[in-house]
């Protein structure tokens, strides 16, 4: 009210305070103190690390999940031990397994071969001594078995050619052959051959195996497989004491095999394979035991005979006890997670949302109604349930203590501005009465100027206190009508100027209200001493591009810009307007032309 006046009453403008800083949805949005990242760095927010937005999910999470998720982290490592355990112990058995199988195929091997040698010297020995007697000298047939037939010394050319028979050799087979089943249960099958010819010189020919052994090579000492007769062939080229080059053939069938082959230790179910190159004979009875991928096997040369022997064991089948033994730990990790869960959900987060929701709908004043609980909910729950129904009950008091209270002070104010509104009645009155009794017109003007800014001020308490109760401010429009009710009634007797209001229903406060109605009665005062007899427009609207702003605006002809209008807005007005419009914190347009003032002022809807 004490600025001091512009040069220029054509405009009053006053610069508007600039407008509090507020933060943009973006700024607001952003965590971890990334609000004083630049207007740059919008739409970065998802590109956040992974370990940020791995938290941010974590966090958001309720309470119950948190915890499962928590259990089974922690749970985790000794489960996965458990589990690596199991199956190291499974990968032991397998490995002691073979181990065992590995030791008995090294013993099966070596047992096989030495019985392949030991067999063979008991049948090159009496080969390689036996001799054909000359004709003329002795008959063969007679000279006893297996004895060498003694002959006068001769040259080359006077000995004659011997050709031996299956007659000559027929004893000295079934004594060899009485050699090679001693210790055992079963001897090979002996076949000579003459190594020029083929033709059998012991043993009675069979169809089955004679085919067979004529087409093996016959040149040095081998061991063959024949997958036809299921058997294994030891071939011994020898030379008897006449020169004349012979084959043994010692055939191994399958059986006789296996009865080498019984190993030392028990094993587990297995099979037994003599392999040599492509060809293969199995020399166990069990089927079925060789499964790929399902058995360990392993493998030993037999002698030097270009054989091998290849054991395969059936691995330990899985049962059901080793299938609860590998899933136990799953099993365990899962129900720790899920009973430790179960408990902490029924024993303290379902209470505690119980407890959420009784508080949510929970209104002060009324008495907090802990539900019944029972015997294993923990006891700080029912502690903190306890201590709500204390404090509802305190509430409860308190606002009961609240409510008589402020219905005194409610009673007290009333007294106040009953007292306040006689008061400026009064203060009215006396300037009445007082203008009335004035000697000169200039007094009688300034008692009524008084009056009507003394009208003014008590309008607007009036009316203030009218909405006090429902604290809502006070109505413009009931304000400002009255208003121009009363500076209508304080124009002189010769003034017959209109006052229109044309105002929106809308609340301002009483900070508000105080500087719009003086400022409307300072205008109004101001069209009266220009021109009396020119009507006065007021017109309130809202702003439509700002919320909670009007717009206020006061025309009339009396107020277009001329000597007299200048002159008292200089000397006068200028400086109570400018103050008025500063409590406004707006600026004061004036428009000479169509005598009009307008100015911005904010608003309670």
């Amino acid at each position: 009210m004490d600025a001091q006046p512009t040069e220029s009453a054509v405009e009053l403008r006053d610069a508007p305070l600039p407008p509090d800083p507020v933060p943009s949805e973006e700024a607001v949005a952003q965590p971890f103190g990334a609000q004083a990242k630049s207007g740059n760095n919008k739409g970065k927010d998802n590109l956040r690390p992974p370990y940020e937005r791995l938290m941010a999910w974590y966090y958001h999470m309720p309470t119950g999940r948190k915890l499962f998720i928590a259990i089974l982290i922690a749970l985790a490592p000794l489960a996965l031990i458990t589990f690596i355990a199991n199956v190291r112990s499974a990968q032991s058995a397998d490995e002691e397994r073979l181990a065992l199988i590995s030791g008995a195929n090294r013993d099966i091997a070596r047992r096989i071969a030495s019985t392949l040698v030991t067999d063979e010297d008991i049948v090159r020995r009496p080969l390689e001594s036996f001799r054909l007697t000359p004709a003329g000298e002795g008959d063969a047939e007679s000279a006893p078995s297996g004895t060498a037939a003694t002959a006068a010394p001769a040259t080359p050319s006077t000995i004659p050619a011997l050709v031996p028979t299956r007659t000559d050799f027929h004893s000295l087979c079934q004594d060899i052959s009485r050699a090679l089943s001693t210790n055992k249960s079963a001897a090979p099958e002996l076949h000579l051959l003459d190594a020029r010819s083929g033709a059998h010189l012991c043993h009675e020919s069979r169809s089955d195996s004679d085919a067979v052994l004529s087409t093996l090579p016959r040149s040095k000492n081998h061991l063959e497989i024949s997958e036809d007769l299921k058997s294994v062939i030891d071939i011994l080229p020898v030379t008897d004491g006449n020169g004349t080059p012979l084959v043994a053939m010692m055939v191994y069938p399958w059986t006789m095999l296996e009865e080498l082959s019984q190993p030392n230790t028990e094993l587990p179910d297995y099979n037994l394979y003599l392999t040599q190159g492509d060809r293969q004979i199995d020399i166990t009875t069990q089927v079925g035991v060789w499964v790929p991928g399902n058995s360990l096997s392993a493998t030993s040369p037999v002698g030097r005979t270009g054989t091998t022997l290849e054991i395969a064991s059936r691995r330990k089948s899985v049962s059901g006890t080793d299938i609860i033994s590998l899933l136990a730990p799953l099993g365990m990790w899962l129900l720790a997670g899920g009973l430790a869960w179960l408990l902490v959900n029924k024993l303290l987060l379902r209470p505690l949302r119980d407890i959420q929701r009784t508080v949510a709908h929970y209104r002060p004043g009324q008495r907090y109604r802990a539900q019944p609980r029972g015997p294993g909910v923990a006891a700080e729950i029912s502690s903190l349930e306890q201590d709500m129904t204390d404090l509802s009950e305190m509430v409860a008091r308190d606002k009961r203590d609240l409510a008589s209270g402020l219905e005194r002070q409610t009673l007290l104010t009333r007294e106040v501005h009953h007292r306040v509104k006689n008061n400026l009645q009064i203060i009215a009155s006396l300037l009445n009465i007082h203008s009335r009794a004035a000697d000169t017109v200039e007094a009688m003007e300034t008692y009524r100027s008084i009056q009507r800014r003394v009208g003014a001020l008590s309008a607007v308490h009036r009316n203030h206190f009218a909405e006090l109760e429902d604290n809502e401010g006070i109505a413009l429009r009931p304000l400002l009508s009255e208003l121009a009710a009363g500076l209508k009634g304080n124009t002189p007797m010769d003034a017959h100027a209109a006052v229109t209001v044309d105002a929106a229903a809308m609340q301002i406060q009483q900070d508000i209200a105080v500087p719009v109605s003086f400022l409307f009665t300072e205008i109004g005062e101001l069209a009266l001493l220009s021109d009396p007899t020119q009507p006065l427009t007021i017109h309130v609207h809202r702003c439509t591009d700002e919320s909670h702003m009007a717009a206020l605006s006061i025309q009339s002809d009396a107020l277009k810009a001329g000597e007299k209008v200048t002159g008292l807005l200089h000397h006068r007005f200028d400086r109570v307007l400018t103050g008025l419009s500063r409590q406004l914190r707006q600026a004061l347009d004036y428009d000479g032309e169509s005598g009009t003032f307008h100015i911005h002022f904010p608003t309670l809807d």
